[in-house]
This record gives structure tokens, C-alpha cells and sequence, in this order.
């Protein structure tokens, strides 16, 4: 694993060398689909948003579910770094509330550099999340701080079709439960044809390992996706995505419940972004993820349904 990242890092870094002339909890960020135009020395966002998630505490099969309301409001802003051309600075600022008394607000921060050019482009960023529900540790529900640096690169190899690189480092600390510490790697690469406006396929595998703490907790993550995009008109951008992810644990302990286990987690997810106005888009989301494991009494499913406002200025 580590011997396949030393030459990501270094590609990632090279990318942004020459330029210089990315918790599953929310759905994409309201920059994801579309690049912002490099013309303004500004560019400003303020989003709003209502999540609705079920099953939120991921209750096995034949439990009790609990759904829950996120109420999400976020405001950033960008600044292009030179004269002419498409390097540009970003941050934002994310407050999500929660409606349910075991749940404490969340803030969290995204400091980033990208370059949308051709036939380079790159996205690099910093993410901060304060109190920040996770459950990638014993499928339990807690609240970790989690910080998170990633990178993407891109090359248009040709006027159709586009290869990517990207890998992730995130470490997740809890207050009341220090022995879920963990640090997750992953690295990743996908090809994705561009030559038509209307339809946009791609297809992506990222493989990962999350070690934790207790050492029966940690495992291998590797996911393999499909996605498609595309433009239905000026005014619509879309999306849509299948996932297959497993997860296969670490744990050479015979007496852990752990032991031999194995999770298949299918996701279908999907979002649409309408402009209504000039500066005014409609963002909504969609979520249905189906988890088996090999192990008894494991099963569950988890949606994810979202609706807001994001107004550019």
C-alpha cells in the first residue's frame, strides 16, 4: 500500500509545481460538479441546507431505527491567485445542527488551492471537523475531531478523455472513547471520457487502510464506482454514482467478534443542481447504501435524502 502512495504523492505534487503558474455524513459540496469561473478576482457562496437521514444510528436489521434532521449552513469564498488563469485560493466555514438531544452541533472549516486548466487540474485542501458524528470505528455512533488532508489530480490526456489521481490522509480523535483513535490512507485513480456534453461516464477504485487504536477495529478499504454526469441544458447539472465498497478486517484475534469479518457496502447516490436564477441554484441529494457482512446480525441500511439553497455572489 505504502509503496503504490510514493508515487501518488509525488505525481500530486509535481501537478502542483507545474500549476502554479475531496465522512459521508454530507452530500457534495456545492463546487463539486462545476468549476467557477476564473474571470472574478472574488467569487462567494452562502448554502443552506436540510438533511434528512434514516437510519442514522445504524441499527441492524430487526432493531429500532431513528431518523434524523441536520439543519447545514455554510459560506465560503474563493480568490483567483493570478493575473490570467485558473489557480484560485478557497475556504469555508460549516456549521451543521443537529435535531436530536444526543447529538451536539458541528463546525468545521476547508482551506484549499486549485487549478481547473487544462490539461492539468488539481484540487488541494485542508478539512477540519469539530464534534463531528462518525461511525467508521465498530459501526458505532460517536463524535470525533477529524482532520483531514487530501488531494486531486487531473489530465485531460486528450479532448475526450481524462485520467485521476487522488489520495487522503484523515486522523479521527475522541474524547470520551480514546481507544477508537484512528488514521486513515487511501489512494485512488479514475478514467473518465468527456467528449460528450450530455453524458460524462466514469470509473474509479480506491483502495485504503484504517489503522485504529484498538487494533480489532482496523481494516482494509477498497471501493470500486461508477459514475455518470451531465448537462441537461444550461441550467441543470447532474450526477449519479454506484459504489462498492469493502471493508475486510485485521483482527488475527480468534476471541474478537471481529474475526474473519467481512463487509460488502453498496451505494447508490445522486444530485442535481438547478439554477434558477443567475447566481441562485437549487442543490438536491440522494443516498441509499445497503451493508452485508459475512458475520451474523450485522446487516443494515442507511438513506440520506438533502435539499438547499446556494447563492453566489
Amino acid at each position: 500500500m505504502r509503496r503504490f502512495l510514493i508515487p501518488v504523492v509525488l505525481v500530486l505534487a509535481a501537478a502542483t509545481a507545474v500549476s502554479a503558474q475531496d465522512s459521508e455524513q454530507t452530500p457534495p459540496r456545492p463546487d463539486q460538479g462545476r468549476r467557477e469561473p476564473v474571470s472574478r478576482l472574488f467569487e462567494s457562496w452562502l448554502r443552506g441546507q436540510m438533511l434528512l437521514f434514516g437510519n442514522f444510528f445504524q441499527a441492524t436489521e430487526g432493531g429500532e431505527e431513528e431518523g434524523v434532521a441536520v439543519l447545514l449552513a455554510e459560506v465560503g469564498t474563493s480568490v483567483r491567485l493570478t493575473r490570467s488563469g485558473p489557480l484560485r485560493a478557497y475556504g469555508s466555514v460549516n456549521y451543521l445542527r443537529y435535531d436530536d438531544e444526543a447529538l451536539d452541533s458541528s463546525r468545521g472549516f476547508r482551506l484549499g488551492v486549485r487549478s481547473a486548466g487544462r490539461p492539468h487540474a488539481f484540487d488541494v485542501y485542508y478539512d477540519r471537523q469539530l464534534d463531528r458524528p462518525t461511525f467508521d470505528v465498530g459501526d458505532v455512533f460517536d463524535r470525533a475531531d477529524i482532520d483531514r488532508i487530501a488531494g486531486e489530480y487531473s489530465n485531460r490526456l486528450t479532448r475526450a478523455w481524462q485520467v485521476t489521481v487522488d489520495v487522503e490522509r484523515e486522523r479521527q480523535r475522541f474524547d470520551l472513547s480514546p481507544g477508537r483513535d484512528n488514521d486513515f490512507l487511501a489512494a485512488g485513480a479514475a478514467v473518465r471520457y468527456r467528449g460528450w456534453r450530455a453524458l460524462s461516464p466514469e470509473i474509479g477504485y480506491r483502495a485504503g487502510e484504517r489503522e485504529v487504536e484498538d487494533a480489532r477495529q482496523s481494516y482494509d478499504q477498497r471501493d470500486l464506482y461508477l459514475q455518470l454526469r451531465g448537462a441537461a441544458g444550461p441550467s441543470i447539472y447532474w450526477s449519479a454514482r454506484y459504489r462498492d465498497r469493502t471493508r475486510e478486517y485485521l483482527t488475527a484475534d480468534i476471541a474478537s467478534s471481529n474475526f474473519g469479518r467481512a463487509d460488502d457496502r453498496h451505494q447508490i447516490a445522486g444530485y442535481v443542481d438547478i439554477t434558477l436564477r443567475d447566481r441562485l441554484v437549487l442543490n438536491l441529494y440522494g443516498a441509499w447504501e445497503e451493508v452485508d457482512s459475512n458475520l451474523p446480525r450485522r446487516d443494515f441500511d442507511t438513506t440520506l435524502f438533502a435539499a438547499g439553497l446556494t447563492y453566489r455572489f
